[in-house]
């Protein structure tokens, strides 16, 4: 059987020339889809707030104005790498990729998986957003089980694939040619753990913090 989080995991090692370091740019890739990350939560929640409608025909529009259906939303398989090729290949100086995050998880396990083993750490001060996981919390959270901290535990929380990079910047330009979104989200740090500025329902703008 085709194994998608395998294959991907499997190609992330050609893609970097590590090892990761203090002091390295995190540059993450949007993707406002949950790619089978909590899919029966997101789906359970939706189904609960359209009642007798079918939820995945009805839509939003994202935190950067684009229309999504929840069916194109809440999805199977892994997030793709193919962005991140995509955009090494069209960056100018061969920028170098000291390691990868590659979104097959909730976004904490992905970034414990980053920095595994080196006695470094991971502070999020820009993370993207998501209107989709604000709306799935909100409905899923009737029996306050669901808190902010949980959330980045369990999903994506808009982001694909997010890179450790000393040369956040040709990567950014080169994704912005391509027409990818992608941005300077945070630092790698000398202290092992992992610190999250909270775009959730619950703690907006708060500092979350989890062990490495």
């Amino acid at each position: 059987m085709f194994d998608r989080m395998s294959y991907d995991r499997a190609l992330e090692a050609p893609l970097t020339n590590g090892p990761i370091q203090s002091g390295d740019a995190l540059v993450g890739f949007y993707d406002p889809t949950t790619r089978g990350v909590g899919n029966e939560l997101a789906e359970g929640a939706l189904e609960n707030w359209y009642l007798e409608l079918d939820w995945r025909r009805e839509g939003l529009t994202d935190d950067n104005g684009r229309a999504w259906k929840f069916g194109q939303l809440v999805t199977e398989g892994a997030a793709s790498l193919e962005p991140l090729r995509e955009t090494l290949e069209a960056a100018e100086g061969a920028p170098h990729i000291h390691a990868i995050a590659g979104m097959n998880s909730g976004l904490v396990p992905e970034l414990r998986r980053m920095v595994r083993g080196t006695q470094l750490g991971v502070i999020l001060n820009r993370p993207f957003s998501s209107q989709l996981m604000r709306m799935v919390q909100y409905q899923a959270n009737e029996g306050g089980t669901l808190g902010d901290t949980k959330m980045y535990e369990t999903f994506t929380m808009g982001h694909g694939p997010i890179i450790a990079t000393p040369q956040p910047e040709a990567i950014v330009a080169a994704s912005e040619r391509l027409g990818y979104e992608a941005r300077h989200i945070g630092e790698i740090v000398a202290k092992s753990v992992i610190r999250i500025r909270s775009q959730g329902f619950e703690r907006n703008g708060q500092i979350l913090s989890y062990d490495v």
